[in-house]
């Protein structure tokens, strides 16, 4: 019995302080006797269907979301708790510290135990390229767990989830705009909240559009002014890391944000709204936020490069690393 539980004890390192019946009978050579008997002196604990857990092993969310995989065949951690294993807190459910319902994600046609706590989701298909081991456990990838929650959260959880992803590393502009390509397409567009992703991802400026008339020509202007090049389409984040936007041009040393102002895109009230809000955050960040808009273009813009100019200080005065006086300014 010692030498099969020295195996257990090997096999249960490797998942969290886990093992399943099936590997207990079948990799260490354990009967249910065995296994019972380890139950009763306490150094195994059932929890799970088929599911133990080493005693001496910490309880969290990362085990008890392994565990439910480990009892569900063929399963991985999907949709609201793939978002906690990823290190993002929905606000609905952070704001009490019970464990939340755990969610799982498992091929379709197969019946599946039921399990309280759990809610297992049939898909009908998870390729390689939708999985990941995060903190021990199987869960789904970050594009695919996107898509699972495009029909279960608002729009504004998406965008802050998707402001985490790219502040955490986990996902970078291209693999989004991939993602809104694929959303566009007719065999991307049937799935329950694509429509909502797709603004989602508008909304953070990674709908893989080029830049506007009216940015162009705002850039045009500035590096014919010998100012230093903005940064366009910058990411910011606030103290929480949730996503604040995505500014036409940032300034980031000096945190200044540039906006350019198209009727075509700023006319409407909700647009408006959304704006003003998404300017306050910015400014309550230490952001200055200044606008220009096509009629400023058009007289070319010399009451804001005057302003740039003194908000920029030293970066405005065309000299770089010891370059003289009135010299051009060139960025990298």
């Amino acid at each position: 019995m010692a030498i099969a539980a020295g195996r257990l004890a090997q096999i249960g390192a490797g998942q969290l302080g886990l093992v399943t019946r099936r590997q207990a009978v079948k990799e260490a050579g354990c009967s249910d006797r065995m296994l019972a008997e380890l139950c009763r002196s306490g150094v195994l604990e059932r929890v799970r269907r088929g599911v133990y857990r080493w005693r001496s092993t910490q309880p969290t969310f990362e085990q008890a979301a392994l565990a439910a995989c480990l009892a569900t065949s063929t399963a991985v951690a999907s949709h609201v708790t793939a978002m906690w294993l990823y290190g993002y807190r929905p606000k609905k459910q952070s704001r009490h510290g019970k464990v939340p319902l755990i969610h799982v994600s498992a091929l379709h046609g197969r019946e599946q135990p039921v399990q309280p706590g759990v809610r297992v989701h049939h898909a009908r298909a998870l390729f390689p390229t939708e999985r990941r081991v995060r903190d021990g456990a199987p869960v789904t990838s970050p594009i695919r767990t996107l898509k699972d929650l495009a029909g279960m959260l608002p729009r504004s959880e998406l965008e802050d989830f998707i402001g985490h992803l790219m502040s955490q590393r986990l996902l970078v502009a291209s693999d989004l705009r991939r993602l809104h390509q694929e959303l566009s397409t007719r065999s991307g567009s049937g799935r329950a909240g694509s429509a909502k992703l797709r603004l989602a991802l508008v909304a953070c400026g990674l709908d893989g559009k080029t830049a506007t008339v009216l940015e162009q020509r705002v850039r045009r202007l500035l590096r014919q002014a010998g100012l230093p090049e903005p940064v366009a389409q910058h990411p910011i984040f606030d103290e929480q890391r949730r996503f604040v936007g995505r500014p036409d041009f940032a300034f980031v040393a000096q945190k200044i944000v540039l906006e350019a102002d198209s009727y075509r895109w700023h006319t409407s009230p909700k647009a408006f709204a959304h704006d003003r809000r998404r300017g306050n955050r910015l400014e309550h960040l230490g952001w200055k936020v200044l606008r220009v808009t096509a009629a400023d273009v058009t007289e070319g813009l010399p009451e804001l490069i005057v302003q740039l100019r003194s908000l920029l200080g030293d970066a405005a005065t065309g000299t770089v690393d010891g370059a003289p006086e009135g010299a051009p300014c060139r960025i990298a």
